[in-house]
């Protein structure tokens, strides 16, 4: 199971990737690494968790430059709210496999994105 939720990040990672390879500082190259073991084990609430703390400061620059929303970057963010703070005092309905995924292609897309700029 592993080895094929590996297959399935780098896929990912892949499909995503751009002309300017990643260059991310040690913080954020620990935490996608962290990401990949969270994935690749099945700890689905921990990719989300982890997924908003790659992307945040894409986030936040967004915002700065007022830049016009990304649903992507809004749906992470919801999510990971809602599983960090719980939604109206109650916790978050557990994610599974697909939306996991949906966080790890938010993080490729919009940190290659970031590179790309």
């Amino acid at each position: 199971m592993w080895e094929a939720r590996a297959g399935w990040f780098w896929a990912a990672h892949d499909a995503n990737a751009g002309p300017v390879p990643l260059d991310l500082d040690a913080r954020r190259e620990a935490l996608l690494a962290d990401l990949e073991i969270a994935f690749c084990a099945g700890a689905w609430s921990a990719v989300l968790l982890l997924a908003w703390s790659l992307v945040e400061p894409v986030d936040r620059a967004r915002e700065a430059r007022a830049d016009a929303p990304s649903p992507d970057l809004d749906w992470l963010r919801e999510r990971r709210n809602g599983l960090a703070h719980g939604a109206n005092g109650a916790a978050s309905p557990v994610p599974g496999r697909e939306e996991a995924e949906g966080a790890v292609r938010v993080v490729f897309r919009q940190l290659f994105a970031e590179a790309w700029r």
